[in-house]
This record gives structure tokens, C-alpha cells and sequence, in this order.
């Protein structure tokens, strides 16, 4: 009997211990278990590629146990090896320790990355019917593998897709690699590289169709830059493309070409356009506390005929500027850089200076020879009546001005950069010249050049950016208190010294404006900024000038920056804090 008992105490003595070894085993398993690594003797490329290698690996692993861990770590030496020798590093020896605090396992490797190895032949030839095209042979002699130089497989690849790129863009479709090897001799620590390039056929460009809707397909055509026959170039596309999405006529554009119905080599092109609303009707309301309540009454009628001819209108009203327009617009030979617009306008300004009419009528030309030039040129035939005060003293008697003129000006515009909606760097300038001579449909005789310019630089898309704005304008004219009020300057309020009411610093036949703004990065596409302007308008160029610094928020929309600025005034004549909301495109 005491034996069968004490059989029974041992079993469950025994089952006791195995129940506790398993507690015990399983919060061993749950324990969090850490592995780190560090990676010495490599640097850039070589090294950024041993780290993703290595943290795939880890993250592929899943929940790590101490096993694991040890199995990670030798998989590392293998990995890291593996790693630079895109980069010619084949000698690379790796020695490692693994080092274990409680939970946390660090490997340190260490990486002796031995010499590069060289390319000691480069081989290439051209084949096919392209294989004496000047460009592709120019293209050879500028590729980024020479003899001498350590065997990066980037480049090898780079060398690969430079070709394919060229071949295309002059028509070579079917062009491939008939040959591509690359001996690696370890043994001799060398490389030999060995292309063929077959070109294949040349293709041109095929029968060209426009699905253009309401549109003369006589006008569409004059986008397109390229004809039938001609050899094909993708970038055309992508040019063509580009160009009808940025016309004011369709809401969606789709330029195709259809490979796969080539014949003799000729592709053909379908370009398909959904044309937008040949009418649209704009009303705005809004409030400033520079311009107090404003509204807008505008009009769009894109399709005034089937060649593109359009027509604007729109009345704004506000508290210191009211105007109506009408203007008419023409495309040009070529729709994408030219057109001519033809205008009649009243305006009324009301500012401290003063208050002007300005009835005119104008016929203008824009031209943009290339990406970065625009060119305007115009002729306006303008009557004023304005009466307003010259030299800004408060016990001076406002002056009358009742005067015409026939104003040729012209205005030189260049932009540098890649993006104008929302930029990490470039610049703007203008340069805006314009005059009348007396008896020519001219009370008095004047000239006045203006300069604008605009300059941004960015430290980083996480981090900020400094925005500099300056104006300088300069009027000759024989008898100042000839000239009206709009053809003085005039300065304050948004995009000139904030602080200030709109246009209320002048008049004057001089103008400075200079002003310092820097945009920190929040979260996303929200900034902060804070700014500081200085300006004038004035009879005399040395007057000093008015100051005004804020701060404001700002989101980076995709039809440019929307910001909202606090602004003081530091000198006499402005506001304690004003409240002022800028929208539009960097440059």
C-alpha cells in the first residue's frame, strides 16, 4: 500500500514539475526577444545595400527566438558578402562577434572590402539596319563603363537602359541585346563585358486621328509638332500630350499610340479629347481686412468658334478697387506659345491717395519662345480721370488729372524651374517697359520701366524654404503732375508690404519693395512662416520706407500655396494686425 502510494506521489510529483517546466518554458518563449546589428568597414552604396539585405532578412524572420537569432547572425556573413559585390568588392572577408544582454543580441560585423575589381575588356557592337545611326554610335562612346574602371553592376545596368532609352526616342522599337555576357574571372580578379545591340527596323510615325468633338480638327492639329512619315519619338507624345492637358479647352486629353497596329513600321496615333463646357459662369464672395467685402461676376465662353477663340468677362467689386473686363482671346499659328487677345476695361480706384476711372482699350501679343522666356507685347489706348494727392501731406489739396494716352509697352518674363506651382528652387524675373509721346494721342510724354523678381531656395522637402521678393520701378516724365493716378506707383498689401492697405503707400514715380519670408516644414503639406517687408512709392528715391513682419500658416495645395498671414505694421501709416490670405503658384 505505501508503495502504490508513493508510485502515485512520484507521477504526480512528476506531472507538478513538467506543468511548471512548461509555465516556465512558455514565458521563455514569450519573452520579447531583440536583435541588432552594426556593419563596419563599408560606406555609401555598399553599405546601404548590406543594411536592406539585412533587414529583410530580419523582417521576413517573423518572432525571433534565441535559435534564430543564431541562425540570423550566421546568415549575415553570407548576406553582407553578397551585398558589395554589385559594387566589385569580391574579396570582401566579413568576421563578426554576436554579443547577448538578457533579451538583446548585437552583431557587430566587421567588413575588410579588399580591392575592386577591374574591367579589363569592354565589348560592344551595333547591329541591324541602325547600326551606322550617328547618335547611337555617339551614344557608345559616351557610355559610363570604361577599361580600368571597377565592375559597378549599376552602371552595367545603366549602360543597358541608356541604350534602350536612345534607341527608342530615335524610333528603333524592337531594338535588344543579342548578346550581354559579363565574365567574372575570380581566379585573375578581372571582368570582361561582351554587347551586341541590335536595333531592328526604324519606325515613323503612322496615320494620325483626332477624335476632337466641337473642335476643327485643322486647329487640333496645329498642336501637334510632328507629322506622318516623320520618325517616331515618344517624347513627342509625351510633349503633345502635355500640351492639349494644359489648353483651356478639355477636361481630359489621351494621345495613344498604337504599337500593336503598326504596318511597314508606322505607328498610328489616336488622339482622343473630351472638350470641357463650352460655358461657365463664376461667382465669388469674400471679405479682406485690407479690401473689406468683395465680390465676382465672371464669365467664360471657351468656344466662341471651332478654332479656339474665346471670350472673358468678369466685374469685381471691392472697397478700393472695382473693375469689368472684357477681353478676347485668339490662339496664334501656334496655340501652345502664341495668342492675341484683344480687351475693354473700366477701373475704379479708390485708396488713400486718392480716386481714379480708367476706361481703355487694348490689342496684345504673347509669345513664349521657349520654356523659360514669355514675351507680351501691347497697346493700350486709355482715358483717366483721377483726382488724388501727389506728395502724400495731409494738408495738401487734391490735384485733378483728366488725361489720355496711346501706351505701347512690352514685358519680358524668364522663369528657372522645373515646378511653378510649388518649387524647391528657382527664380522669376520681369521686366515691364512702357511710355507715351506727347501729341501722338498723348497729353504728356513719360517712359517707366518696372522690375520684379523673385527668388526661392530650399533646404530640403522636410525641412524649409527662404522665399526673396524685390521690386524697383523708375518713371520719367517732364511734368509729374501730368501723369494720373494709375500710371504712379502705388504699393502695400499682399505680395508687396504686408501690414499695409491695398495700394495705400504712394503715389509716386519711384518704387522699392524688398521682402524676406521663411517657410518651416509642420506635418505634411502644412508650413509656418514668418516674414518680414519693406517698401515705398515715392516722389523722391531715397524716401524711407514702410515696414511691416507677421507670421502665418500655410498648405501646399495642388493649385499652389494657400496661406494665411498675420501681418504689423512697424511704421506709421499701416495697421496694428491685419488678416490677409494669398493663393496662387510660386512663380
Amino acid at each position: 500500500m505505501n508503495k502504490i502510494f508513493s508510485q502515485y506521489t512520484q507521477q504526480r510529483l512528476h506531472i507538478l514539475l513538467l506543468i511548471i517546466f512548461c509555465l516556465c518554458g512558455t514565458k521563455v518563449c514569450f519573452a520579447k526577444t531583440i536583435f541588432y546589428y552594426n556593419i563596419q568597414g563599408i560606406q555609401n552604396q555598399a553599405l546601404q545595400n548590406a543594411t536592406r539585405r539585412m533587414d529583410i532578412m530580419i523582417k521576413s524572420t517573423g518572432t525571433l527566438t534565441p535559435s534564430e537569432v543564431q541562425t540570423l547572425y550566421s546568415q549575415g556573413f553570407k548576406n553582407i558578402k553578397k551585398a558589395v559585390e554589385p559594387y566589385a568588392f569580391f574579396k570582401a572577408h566579413v568576421t563578426g562577434r554576436l554579443i547577448r544582454k538578457g533579451n538583446t543580441w548585437t552583431a557587430h560585423y566587421s567588413v575588410r572590402s579588399g580591392p575592386q575589381l577591374q574591367v579589363t575588356e569592354f565589348k560592344i557592337k551595333l547591329a541591324g539596319p541602325g547600326k551606322n545611326n550617328p547618335k547611337l554610335k555617339k551614344a557608345l562612346r559616351n557610355l559610363p563603363i570604361k577599361v580600368g574602371q571597377p565592375f559597378v553592376s549599376a552602371k552595367y545596368t545603366k549602360v543597358k537602359t541608356e541604350l534602350y532609352t536612345q534607341a527608342e526616342n530615335l524610333g528603333y522599337l524592337d531594338a535588344n541585346f543579342t548578346k550581354h555576357v559579363v565574365y567574372i574571372d575570380k581566379q585573375h580578379y578581372s571582368a570582361k563585358i561582351d554587347l551586341v545591340f541590335s536595333t531592328g527596323h526604324r519606325y515613323r510615325y503612322g496615320k494620325i486621328k483626332i477624335q476632337s468633338g466641337p473642335y476643327s480638327e485643322a486647329f487640333i492639329r496645329r498642336y501637334i509638332m510632328f507629322r506622318s512619315g516623320q520618325y517616331y519619338d515618344p517624347n513627342a507624345i509625351i510633349k503633345l500630350q502635355r500640351n492639349l492637358s494644359n489648353a483651356p479647352y478639355f477636361n481630359s486629353v489621351h494621345v495613344t499610340p498604337h504599337r500593336e497596329q503598326a504596318r511597314n513600321y508606322r505607328v498610328p496615333i489616336l488622339v482622343t479629347l473630351l472638350p470641357r463646357k463650352s460655358k461657365e459662369y463664376l461667382f465669388g464672395l469674400g471679405y479682406g481686412t485690407l479690401t473689406g467685402p468683395r465680390a465676382t461676376l465672371g464669365f467664360n465662353w471657351y468656344r466662341v468658334t471651332d478654332t479656339g477663340h474665346r471670350l472673358q468677362a468678369y466685374i469685381k467689386a471691392s472697397r478700393y478697387l472695382s473693375s469689368g473686363l472684357v477681353r478676347y482671346i485668339i490662339p496664334g499659328h501656334n496655340p501652345v506659345t502664341d495668342h492675341y487677345d484683344f480687351s475693354a476695361a473700366l477701373l475704379n480706384l479708390d485708396v488713400d491717395a486718392g480716386r481714379s476711372m480708367v476706361a481703355s482699350l487694348s490689342a496684345g501679343y504673347s509669345h513664349a519662345p521657349s520654356k523659360h522666356w514669355q514675351e507680351n507685347y501691347r497697346l493700350t489706348l486709355q482715358h483717366e480721370s483721377s483726382k488724388f494727392k501727389l506728395n502724400q501731406d495731409q494738408n495738401e489739396e487734391k490735384q485733378t488729372v483728366n488725361a489720355s494716352f496711346l501706351i505701347p509697352s512690352v514685358t519680358f518674363a524668364y522663369i528657372s524651374s522645373s515646378k511653378r506651382i510649388y518649387t524647391n528652387g528657382g527664380y522669376r524675373f520681369a521686366l515691364t517697359l512702357k511710355g507715351a509721346k506727347r501729341g501722338m494721342l498723348a497729353t504728356t510724354s513719360f517712359i517707366q520701366g518696372l522690375l520684379n523678381a523673385k527668388y526661392i531656395a530650399a533646404f530640403g522637402k522636410s525641412f524649409g524654404r527662404i522665399i526673396f521678393r524685390g521690386s524697383l520701378g523708375y518713371t520719367i516724365v517732364d511734368d509729374l503732375k501730368s501723369l494720373p493716378l494709375s500710371l504712379l506707383f502705388l504699393t502695400g498689401g499682399p505680395e508687396s508690404v504686408r501690414g499695409f492697405r491695398l495700394q495705400s503707400i504712394g503715389p509716386g514715380r519711384y518704387l522699392k519693395i524688398i521682402s524676406l519670408e521663411y517657410q518651416h516644414i509642420i506635418v505634411g503639406n502644412w508650413y509656418g512662416a514668418v516674414f518680414a517687408d519693406a517698401g515705398t512709392a515715392a516722389n523722391q528715391f531715397n524716401r524711407s520706407l514702410s515696414k511691416g513682419v507677421g507670421i502665418g500658416v500655410g498648405y501646399n495645395s495642388p493649385v499652389g500655396p494657400i496661406q494665411l498671414s498675420l501681418a504689423h505694421a512697424l511704421t506709421p501709416g499701416g495697421q496694428v494686425i491685419s488678416v490677409q490670405v494669398s493663393l496662387g503658384p510660386d512663380l
